[in-house]
């Protein structure tokens, strides 16, 4: 009896331990069970947290790209527009060029024209005739009647001529006279001056006698003049307003007819008449 309550004893106390072991164990398991919920709830939250900051990151790189691509756009888009004006600059300025280029050409050309006209002018300037007036043409405002042949042979004014120089001087032969009278006569009416070289007998014969044909061919003469010709010019020289010149080209082939060379010479001071003759020194 004693034995089985002992062993009752020992079997309650052994229960007595067991339930409040089992219940120790249950405590520190609810407890272990109560914490992994704690972490599982925690890990959850950061989850969250963490998943809400993948969003916010996600759409702010989003709208960095978004940005970049806009500007990379914008860029290219000015780039685009930028290269697109200076092509036209460029081409504007080509064709700028090729304008200045042209004009230069144009100049150039006009300047040589120029050049070429001054250099003219000048050679002119250089040979034109000097006229010097005679204590007569001083007294008759450059005109001198045409002398009488008796007239043509008075000293007055006229450089003494040597015996060999008046054996070659030059004359219309006798035997074409009346043929040049023949040839002017067709012109009769026409007006011309006769000059010859100052200080030389032979010019200044020369020239009196061709102004006594033009006058009896009815032709108006003004008399005549002496001029003073840069160097030794020689032969005949018709001068005319402008060329080409049928009366100048007439004369100057009849006169080659009779022997004498002569050339047309344009002037733009043409004092009066419609043609001046020129009698320079002997060839």
């Amino acid at each position: 009896m004693a034995l089985m309550l002992a062993t009752l004893v020992t079997t309650m106390s052994n229960r007595d331990d067991i339930d409040s072991f089992s219940k120790e164990n249950l405590d520190h398991e609810q407890t272990s069970a109560d914490w992994y919920q704690y972490i599982l709830v925690g890990a959850l939250i950061v989850a969250f947290i963490a998943s809400l900051l993948l969003v916010f990151h996600n759409k702010r790189v989003s709208r960095l790209q978004s940005i970049q691509n806009d500007q990379s756009e914008a860029s290219v888009a000015t780039l685009d527009q930028n290269t697109q004006e200076a092509i036209q600059r460029r081409r504007q300025l080509d064709a700028a060029y090729k304008g200045l280029e042209n004009r230069y050409k144009e100049l150039e050309t006009e300047n040589l024209k120029l050049n070429a006209r001054s250099h003219e002018q000048i050679a002119r300037v250089e040979h034109q005739p000097r006229r010097v007036g005679t204590p007569e043409q001083q007294a008759s405002a450059r005109h001198i009647p045409v002398e009488a042949p008796e007239q043509e042979t008075s000293p007055s004014h006229i450089p003494v001529v040597t015996p060999e120089q008046q054996t070659s001087a030059r004359h219309i032969p006798p035997a074409k006279e009346q043929w040049l009278i023949e040839k002017l006569a067709p012109l009769r009416g026409k007006s011309i001056i006769v000059t010859a070289m100052a200080n030389d007998r032979e010019s200044i014969v020369f020239a009196r006698e061709l102004m006594k044909y033009f006058s009896s061919a009815g032709w108006l003469t003004t008399g005549l003049d002496q001029l003073v010709y840069p160097g030794k010019p020689v032969g005949l020289q018709w001068r005319v307003k402008t060329t080409p010149n049928p009366l100048a080209e007439y004369l100057a082939a009849n006169f080659k007819t009779l022997g004498f060379d002569s050339s047309i010479l344009p002037v733009t001071d043409l004092p009066v008449g419609d043609i001046e003759l020129n009698v320079l020194y002997k060839p």
